[in-house]
């Protein structure tokens, strides 16, 4: 039997935990008035590029890099086929000899097809390890932003109607570009592959059967360098128009209304290995191109019912609200138009708000869901016929799908805040707020857990499996390498077909706290010792439902990690509970201090259960991956709960001006001069310039100066052991939506306001 900390590869020792980046950002912004606040022109940019260095592990080699007519798809099952000719190759007698040829019905094999004739040796296992180590992952991102416009109001046309005095508008204009090239290292060249594995010389052959024994030259042959190139942009317009229509009671009926157009464009280059289907560990990716326009319109009132200005006992302020966004979009026929409804209610006054909404919600998948890159993984499978011939990986591909449907969400909150120092001033700086969420979200849409998509086939649902030829690409289906569909009948898995797809529902009721106490110590009357700020913020998951197929049964998933769509290999946990805490210091103003912003934040994860699917019973009695008297067993565990402690401490100087060395003859002490005008009276005017002490000294180069140094994870704790996360490899042994693997982290920063 192989000891249990051999029974699973640990790739993590083949792919660094955390990258190296580098980033670096420009950016500015302006404002000027043109016509006093009648007409404002306005502008920002931002400039930002990012350097990733990731390593994955060694692509292991497969899908077969031979087909012929009568495997048209691969002669091995994820493995490889090496001819015997080759001059490595231990085996003499082939098990299998190639008739030749290839299905012109499937797209990029012509390439693949083995010569008539060729005696091979199927079933061979490598992944370059001791080869190349790992894989470079190389991602560098330039992103531009531009935003420009033009803002003002309407209070000059007031003669006309009164309350265009309170209306306001704005039109801008914004242009977002990403341009991003990946490159993947140490990318085996099926083409090279092929004629290295034919080849019969020691020199140059390559060898699959030996641990680190290629040479330089073969490795140099058949390994090399790929690059995507993705380049998205999105141009938008938008004007807005805001204010009182007319006055109630209560106050004034405010009223908003606007438009959008967008226009996204995506433009996918993979690299022409790629698109020929000759880079291993790669799908055959043509190039994706896409385009979407939208078109917007929004319009939002409300209406004070009761306010300050008139009210009644019980109704302080009553405040309604209705809004509505209407969206066109040019690859969907059908417009939609959501509504949102709120009221806001003081039955005493300012100290207690109520407040709740009722909200519908559409989304339409992006440009990148619809056309943009098919990438391929190999998770790991349960099936017992895969299992059965020692595969416990499957070649999946996971798909953009340009017949996607929007996700629809209906949404309803209420809630309250609660300022009882406004009743009682020892409770003055408190603020306590509480919401209550409901979301449910139907065609959710993602793609599926890949056991979940077997777990269909298996079931016999409809359109799950196909065991003679692949079925649409569009929709999510396994392919065996013939048989039935009973547990004594079924073969091998081929591939798993996983493309995006519209799901069933995601229902989602959650409880928001939030409790804020601002102690300014002003208040005990014995002088200034700066303010304390107290912070609480709890989020408490009261339940979780999905609903994996419309017209299907849901389950609860709350408390449980791996339990949505894509179970364990989405990396998704629920848990209940979920916690910041923070105490911060600012040191009193009007002296030296009163630059010091300190503070200690308390991070908390609560515990919740292990993929139950990932998580079983050994033989020894203990939770393992061991099979138990021929069967699976289950073995429940909890993941711990995660508790951190961070530090920050900052300090900004606000230094005081220097004293003048005297006044100037004929000037006020405010620097302005007193004038005589027309009419006899005097008025201060400041001058055009005017002599500033040593601008370029050190006062004004620390002046408006930042400095911070904190630290992350005081304690250097590690994060809580997860089972499920074992299975994508990238992120072995945690849950990184939930922790992560930095431990203790210090960071310091400059900033400099000018």
């Amino acid at each position: 039997m192989i000891p249990r900390e051999r029974q699973f590869f640990n790739f993590g020792d083949f792919a660094n935990g955390v990258a190296a980046t580098d980033r670096e950002y420009l950016y500015g912004s302006m404002d000027r008035d043109i016509c006093d606040k009648y007409l404002t022109v306005f502008a920002d940019f931002k400039m930002f590029r990012s350097y990733f260095d990731g390593q994955l592990a060694a692509s292991p080699f497969t899908p077969d890099l031979w087909v012929d007519s009568a495997h048209p798809t691969s002669i091995s099952i994820n493995s490889i086929s090496v001819p015997t000719q080759n001059a490595f190759n231990p085996f003499t007698v082939a098990n299998y000899t190639s008739i030749g040829g290839f299905n012109p019905g499937i797209t990029g094999t012509e390439a693949s097809a083995a010569p008539a004739g060729t005696e091979f040796t199927t079933g061979v296992k490598f992944r370059g390890f001791h080869d190349i180590g790992r894989r470079d992952d190389k991602v560098t991102t330039y992103n531009y932003e531009f935003t420009g416009g033009l803002k003002g109001n309407l209070g000059e046309f007031a003669n006309a109607w009164d309350k265009l005095k309170t209306w306001e508008w704005e039109f801008g204009v914004r242009w977002n570009e990403i341009d991003s090239g990946e490159i993947f290292g140490l990318v085996p060249n099926l083409y090279n592959l092929r004629i290295a594995l034919l080849d019969t010389n020691p020199a140059t052959a390559f060898n699959a059967f030996g641990v680190g024994q290629n040479t330089a030259a073969a490795r140099h042959f058949v390994y090399t360098t790929v690059q995507d190139d993705l380049l998205d942009t999105l141009m938008t317009e938008d004007l807005t128009l805001r204010g009182d229509l007319f006055d109630l009671p209560g106050g004034a009926v405010r009223f908003a209304i606007g438009g959008v157009h967008e226009s996204d464009h995506i433009n996918f280059q993979p690299d022409g290995l790629i698109q020929q289907g000759q880079a291993l560990g790669f799908v055959t990716t043509e190039v994706g191109k896409g385009s979407r326009d939208v078109w917007s319109a929004f319009w939002e009132t409300r209406v004070p019912i009761t306010g300050p200005t008139w009210n009644f006992p019980g109704a302080h302020s009553f405040e309604l609200g209705y809004s509505e966004r209407f969206e066109e979009y040019s690859d969907f026929h059908k417009p939609v138009e959501r509504p949102k409804f709120d009221v806001r209610w003081q039955p005493i006054d300012e100290a207690l708000t109520l407040r709740a909404a009722y909200m519908e919600a559409f989304h339409a998948p992006g440009v990148a869901e619809l056309f943009g890159a098919i990438t391929q993984s190999f998770p790991a499978t349960n099936d017992p016929a895969s299992l059965a011939i020692g595969e416990n990986q499957v070649s999946e591909l996971i798909r953009p799908n340009p017949n996607l449907k929007p996700e629809i969400a209906y949404e309803y909150t209420y809630g309250g805040v609660l300022t009882p120092g406004k009743w009682w001033a020892p409770l003055q700086g408190f603020t306590f707020s509480a919401d209550f969420v409901h979301i449910d979200l139907r065609e959710f849409a993602a793609a599926f857990d890949s056991n979940q998509i077997i777990a269909l086939a298996n079931q016999g649902v409809p359109g799950f499996l196909f065991t003679t030829a692949p079925g649409p690409i569009n929709t999510p289906w396994i392919e065996r390498d013939g048989g039935g569909n009973t547990p004594a009948t079924r073969q091998a898995i081929l591939l798993v077909n996983n493309p995006l797809s519209n799901l069933g529902r995601f229902i989602i009721s959650t409880w928001d706290f939030e409790a804020v106490d601002i102690l300014d110590t002003t208040r005990f009357g014995h002088g200034d010792w700066g303010t304390f700020t107290t912070t609480f913020n709890e989020t408490y998951l009261a339940d979780v439902d999905i609903q994996l197929l419309p017209g299907g049964k849901r389950r609860t998933i709350v408390g449980q990690f791996g339990g949505g769509f894509q179970g364990s290999g989405g990396f998704a946990s629920f848990p209940h509970h979920k916690f910041y805490a923070s105490e911060f210091w600012d040191g009193p103003s009007g002296s030296w201090m009163q630059g010091f912003d300190v503070g200690v934040i308390f991070h908390y994860v609560g515990d919740y259960w292990d993929s139950e699917a990932d998580t079983l019973l050994g033989s020894d009695g203990r939770e393992g991956f061991i099979i138990h008297n021929g069967t699976l067993a289950d073995a429940d565990r909890k993941v711990r709960e995660w508790t951190t402690v961070d530090l920050i401490f900052n300090y900004t100087f606000n230094l005081p001006p220097p004293v003048a060395q005297s006044e100037v003859a004929g000037y006020a002490k405010d620097g302005g001069k007193n004038v005589k005008m027309k009419d006899g009276k005097e008025k201060n005017v400041m001058p055009v310039s005017t002599a500033e002490y040593n601008p370029c000294g050190w006062r004004a180069w620390f002046n408006n100066m930042t400095l911070t140094l904190g630290v992350d994870n005081v304690a250097d704790l590690e994060p809580p052991f997860v089972a499920g996360s074992l299975e994508g490899g990238d992120v072995p042994g945690y849950d990184a939506s939930q922790a992560n693997m930095k431990g203790r982290f210090w960071f310091a920063a400059i900033k400099k306001r000018f």
